[in-house]
């Protein structure tokens, strides 16, 4: 019973207690989006019954199963696309009841196609398509679908927030998307490096765009490896 317990990670978080299966990363996962939820609770955001939350890169579900619990009249709809981290995914959700949660094992990208993306070994999240493979890595093939396959496939008509950390990706699926306008509020992880900024990417460039098309509700600029 004790080794059981030992598996499962507790965290509290605005008056309700998470439970996680422990990976390496699930830890720096909960401080992190426990500590600042990506600033949609200190905006005084309103989710009301039957809002559509898109998770694009899901990870390991911290943010997808908060959102489920803090409003659970909503539509969450999470996409992960690496195998491996879209299993803990499945499997965080299996501690808990998550009826209002549709999981999608899919990347975005700003055309359907399969892509090669470099995964560490060991930690879940910072996949991506615009690494170089290092030791303790590997290479893995996904499967990306666009913003507006999502929003055919799930019959979408307004999505009242859009979280996205895709890992560089998120340039050209924003950038060559047609639905923001069906967006009323976008969080986002906005990553850049030197292979990115070579393809005429910017956190600026994007950043302003996402403003100009809908609310950018918060951003954070992260540079990657590279």
């Amino acid at each position: 019973m004790e080794e059981a317990s030992s598996k499962i990670v507790r965290k509290e978080f605005n008056g309700r207690m998470f439970y996680f299966h422990r990976t390496p990363t699930i830890e720096a996962l909960t401080a992190e989006i426990f500590s600042d939820n990506y600033h949609i609770l200190k905006s005084g955001l309103k989710i009301n019954h039957g809002d559509v939350i898109l998770d694009l890169g899901a990870n390991e579900g911290v943010f997808t199963i908060m959102m489920s619990k803090l409003f659970p009249e909503a539509r969450i709809i999470s996409l992960e696309p690496v195998d491996r981290t879209y299993r803990q995914l499945l499997s965080n959700l299996s501690l808990g009841n998550f009826s209002n949660v549709t999981t999608l094992r899919n990347g975005i990208g700003g055309s359907a196609r399969t892509e090669s993306i470099v995964v560490d070994s060991i930690y879940s999240g910072g996949s991506s398509a615009f690494m170089t493979p290092y030791p303790g890595s590997y290479v893995n093939t996904i499967k990306l679908i666009t913003l507006e396959d999502v929003f055919d496939m799930f019959r979408i008509k307004r999505c009242k927030l859009m979280k996205i950390d895709i890992e560089g990706m998120e340039h050209e699926a924003l950038l060559n998307t047609s639905v923001l306008s069906k967006v009323d509020n976008i969080v986002a992880e906005i990553h850049i490096n030197k292979r990115l900024q070579s393809d005429g990417y910017s956190v600026d460039k994007l950043s302003n765009y996402i403003q100009s098309q809908t609310n950018l509700l918060y951003y954070e600029s992260c540079y990657m490896s590279e």
